[in-house]
């Protein structure tokens, strides 16, 4: 056994770990043997970036300070931290006068980790009162939100980047797992200019398969998709009316216990959300991205995106809550329009943005040659129940008849995503004004049904 494997073993054995990575164990030596480091960390979600901070917190000379974007993410962790048999504090805003006094008296007790947020540690009365203690760690989690977020949504993350200096802490690592080009580039001013290494491993998850579906329907679908796909499933949309009206729907349509997250819900209400989302095997999440991040499920089933994410950093942080307990998972995105071109692997173009290269696809439809367009469906069962040719209104108003009793379709909705993607009626010849419907083969040239 050599010097850091003497040092970890009754670390690891505490916290209840069996094992580190390859990767993880080199963050954590760099930690422990240089007195100045600046660290990039890029690994993929369900690899255990928080290990790289946890670990070797009970072994540096003074606390560790953790920066998390979110509320929910420090109230899970802080659980997950103490669970392990670590010494935490946290820091953050809403708290009163006898709370903060509080932590400022732990702190004189060298606690393992403090968490806070950026908008808490905007406040110079704060910072001046951090200043009083000295720190041996900076680890600032989900660190892509430096680049997603500080622009404008979050303008308090630009000011961690004179925070070192501030504190006089003489290691800082940003960690995330998802970085682009653009983190990449932002994170030199997180690191005010300074030179720092980076430790990235692959971000593929091999045991996520990636479905896409093209819908004609956006409520007959999800409510087809919350009835059939995997539980728990966690279903991300873009407003907070949006995830309150659909979960009051997708209980009311399929029974199942639906509940809606985001990220304006009281902490309380929120704590109980994720605490119910974890020990119900059947449970069905709608979201916005504020449960993107971090926040421990490890047995998520199935992720759904309706429409695309604000990022491909933002969609591969969502997609990862799927699986992260290494098992069989879906991520599956709705989509209105169909692009021009489906062949290509959807692993493939969900990694370059990441720049990642490589050879073998673990699973996704487009590898597999599946398709899922319940448009060209519709069309299909429709013309099998007829015997002769359609005028475009004979087409419109039977189609409309045939949704609205079977599926609860909109009319004007149905209609405008069916004509242009597998139905046209042509303008001249034999078949003029009649239906034609475009050939599900892979030639797409179109056959006139009847």
């Amino acid at each position: 056994m050599n010097n850091l494997d003497h040092l970890l073993s009754p670390i690891l054995a505490r916290q209840g770990i069996t094992y580190l990575l390859p990767s993880q164990r080199l963050v954590i030596q760099k930690l422990l043997e240089n007195d100045r480091l600046d660290l990039g960390v890029v690994f993929p979600t369900g690899f255990g970036k928080s290990l790289c901070f946890q670990v070797p917190a009970p072994l540096l000379e003074k606390p560790t300070l953790v920066v998390y974007p979110l509320r929910a993410l420090m109230n899970d962790q802080k659980r997950r931290f103490e669970a392990a048999g670590l010494k935490v504090t946290v820091l953050q805003g809403g708290q009163t006068k006898a709370q903060r006094d509080q932590v400022w008296e732990q702190l004189k007790q060298r606690p393992d980790l403090v968490l806070t947020n950026p908008e808490t540690l905007v406040s110079p009365r704060t910072r001046q009162k951090l200043a009083e203690y000295r720190w041996s760690h900076l680890a600032i989690d989900e660190a892509h939100c430096f680049a997603t977020w500080g622009q404008d949504f979050r303008p308090a993350y630009r000011s961690l980047a004179n925070l070192v200096t501030d504190l006089n802490i003489p290691r800082m690592t940003a960690l995330t797992a998802t970085a682009d080009e653009r983190v990449l580039l932002a994170w030199k001013d997180l690191f005010s200019g300074r030179f720092f290494e980076l430790q990235q491993a692959n971000p593929d998850r091999p045991n996520l398969y990636f479905a896409r579906y093209h819908y004609l329907s956006l409520r007959r679908s999800l409510t087809e998709i919350v009835r059939t796909e995997q539980k728990p499933l966690a279903l991300f949309l873009q407003s907070r009316e949006g995830v309150r009206r659909w979960a009051h729907h997708l209980h009311t349509e399929t029974g199942f216990p639906v509940r809606f997250y985001h990220a304006g819900l009281p902490q309380e209400t929120k704590r109980d959300l994720e605490q119910w989302f974890r020990s119900a095997p059947d449970g069905v999440l709608i979201t916005t991205n504020a449960f993107g991040m971090g926040v421990d499920h490890p047995g998520i089933r199935t992720v759904v995106h309706v429409g695309t994410s604000r990022s491909p950093a933002d969609y591969w942080q969502e997609a990862g809550r799927a699986g992260r307990d290494g098992l069989p998972a879906k991520a599956l995105v709705l989509e209105k329009d169909i692009p021009h071109s489906e062949a290509s692997c959807l692993r493939k173009s969900y990694l370059a943005p990441f720049s990642q290269d490589f050879t073998d696809c673990a699973g996704c439809d487009s590898c597999l040659g599946r398709r899922h367009h319940e448009s060209r469906e519709a069309a299909l069962n429709f013309l099998e129940k007829g015997n002769k040719r359609w005028t475009s209104e004979e087409t419109r108003q039977r189609l409309f008849e045939f949704w609205k009793g079977w599926s609860g379709w909109e009319r004007e909705e149905g209609w405008r995503n069916l004509v242009g993607q597998w139905i046209h009626f042509p303008h001249r010849g034999f078949y003029k004004g009649l239906l034609v419907l475009l050939s599900p083969s892979s030639s797409d040239s179109p056959s006139v049904s009847s």
